[in-house]
């Protein structure tokens, strides 16, 4: 399954067209693993069993940012009811600094925020460029000087979803 959430231009003044991709999704597997072939062995089995249907119990998203029809971002959320992680947000090198990271961004939050989303979670290094663009979004460091991050939509979710 895949849809267009967004379209936005970029810094560039080129046309940027953000979809979400749930897998399995045969017509969009091999863009993902071509965009994040990058990523170590262990993280290109997960992609491969998201594309294959095997990730039972867990909702497996992929927020891609194309331009001229090419695949050059990425924001991968893994989601079970209203809680995801949030992870491997890649820009291709030569269009970073474009504004396309956030414009994928915004399309994945306000995507999740749509479908009833109430909390996500990553790990980036503390202070880092990557570290101030999820702030901007809401995510707060879950202990001080820590690069993991929470974003809550309802301050009470956290304590209640998680409690004894």
């Amino acid at each position: 399954m895949h849809e267009q959430l967004a379209q936005a231009q970029t810094k560039a003044g080129e046309l940027l067209r953000v979809i979400v991709v749930e897998a399995p999704d045969d017509e969009h597997a091999g863009t993902v693993l071509s965009l994040l072939k990058h990523k170590g062995e262990l993280r290109q089995w997960q992609f491969q069993e998201d594309f294959a249907g095997r990730a039972a119990g867990v909702r497996s998203r992929y927020y891609l940012g194309f331009v001229d029809g090419r695949a050059v971002a990425n924001v991968s959320v893994w989601e079970t009811g209203a809680v995801g992680d949030l992870g491997h947000v890649y820009t291709v090198e030569t269009h970073r600094r474009q504004g396309i990271c956030q414009a994928v961004m915004a399309a994945q939050m306000e995507d999740f925020r749509r479908r009833g989303g109430q909390l996500l979670v990553l790990g980036t290094r503390f202070d880092g460029h990557p570290y101030h663009i999820y702030h901007s979004f809401g995510f707060r460091s879950m202990a001080a000087g820590s690069g993991y991050m929470r974003y809550e939509r309802d301050p009470e979710f956290y304590a209640r979803h998680f409690a004894p």
